[in-house]
């Protein structure tokens, strides 16, 4: 779930630099430049979390499929 709102916020944020502040639409190499950093922030700072999120959820399924036996 966490890794499906990260996608949605990611896409949000680089639909977002399509249109410049007056709403025209930007060159493919402006938005390519300012897509890659909004990319670099959320697949490189998200990273840990979403990592520490899978770990922390196969070990509650673990126990739960303990518990249940």
């Amino acid at each position: 779930m966490f890794s499906a709102f990260k996608n949605h916020h990611q896409t949000n944020a680089i639909v977002d630099l399509l249109t410049d502040s007056k709403g025209d639409v930007v060159s493919f190499s402006e938005f390519k430049k300012q897509a890659l950093l909004v990319s670099n922030k959320y697949n490189k700072n998200w990273l840990k979390t979403e990592f520490n999120t899978a770990k922390r959820r196969a070990t509650i399924g673990a126990n739960f499929n303990e518990y249940r036996k």
